[in-house]
């Protein structure tokens, strides 16, 4: 009896193991490939994920926003004391609305700041130069001043500082200076108000519609605040203001001719607000606040002081 030749099933059972390996391979290398794509689109997305956080509208994300800038003069001046036998004692402003100080006696370069603003836009460029300029101005001043304390009278005390105010995406900076010599001191503001999504500048009826305000409700509000600020300040000498305001402060009357004093300040509010030369920010509470002349408050040459007013919803 012959024996069965088993080498072809043999041959079979090999190719057919073959196939299977090679399956398993290219099926195990589909495997890896399929993980490394994987791998592949997951690294995309971090980095997807990392551009949309390293998109900023800083220009240097490692500072804040607002921080002291830091400008080069050629200051002869460093410190002086303003009166020679004087008081040293420090002054504050509160009652128009934002507390400032300066100081009677010693004066110091190193108090003069103004920000700079760490943000990527037109707006905040246009501003960094306006307030580098303020700032270069002051410190000229600052000299000017600590020559004439060498005299026999009393020189003079700066005020140049700022605030900062963020609320949801809103971010306002005040910057505030005055000069203060043998006159009472009119403080002046510089303000800026940016919409931190986009770096842009925020505009007053933008902003009362970010903070949801109503046009009427707020004109008829700032009508009322500037009267009872007006009482507060002259009712006791004057009384009524409503014929109390001398004409010479008024280009459409005469000297002497007397007008309404709370109509004109209330004129002069509006009047700023359609020029776009209203003075506003919002709080860190999301107030709307508005500096506004109460119209009597004349300081010196012609200058009045602004009073801050918070605007209620």
């Amino acid at each position: 009896m012959k024996k069965k030749n088993h080498s072809g099933i043999i041959w079979c059972l090999l190719f057919i193991i073959i196939i299977l390996i090679v399956f398993i391979v290219l099926l195990l290398t589909g495997v890896i490939n399929l993980n490394t794509n994987d791998k592949n689109e997951s690294t995309k997305t971090i980095h997807n994920d990392n551009v949309v956080e390293t998109t900023s509208i800083k220009l240097d994300d490692t500072k804040d926003y607002v921080y002291d800038a830091e400008y080069k003069t050629d200051n002869k001046y460093t410190e002086f004391m303003r009166y020679e036998d004087g008081p040293d004692d420090i002054k504050r402003f509160d009652n128009f609305g934002i507390e400032v100080e300066y100081s009677f006696g010693m004066q110091y370069l190193n108090k003069l700041k103004v920000p700079y603003i760490n943000i990527n836009s037109s707006y905040a460029k246009v501003a960094n130069a306006t307030l580098e300029k303020l700032y270069l101005d002051n410190a000229k001043t600052f000299d000017l001043c600590a020559e004439e304390a060498k005299g026999t009278e009393p020189s003079c005390s700066q005020i140049l500082t700022y605030k900062t105010y963020t609320y949801d995406n809103i971010l306002s900076v005040v910057v505030i200076d005055g000069l203060q010599a043998t006159s009472t001191i009119a403080l002046n503001y510089h303000i800026y108000n940016f919409d931190l999504t986009t770096g842009d500048e925020i505009k007053y009826y933008d902003i009362m519609n970010k903070l949801n305000y109503n046009r009427a409700d707020v004109e008829e509000q700032m009508k009322t605040l500037l009267k009872s600020k007006m009482d507060s300040l002259y009712g006791k000498a004057i009384g009524d203001l409503s014929n109390a305001c001398y004409g010479k402060y008024n280009e459409q009357t005469s000297e002497n001719e007397k007008i309404n004093c709370y109509e004109k300040a209330n004129e002069l509010f509006i009047e700023s607000v359609n020029k776009e030369e209203v003075l506003f920010f919002t709080d860190n509470d999301g107030k709307l606040n508005i500096f506004a002349i109460p119209y009597a408050n004349v300081v010196q040459d012609g200058d009045r002081n602004y009073y801050l007013f918070t605007i209620n919803k």
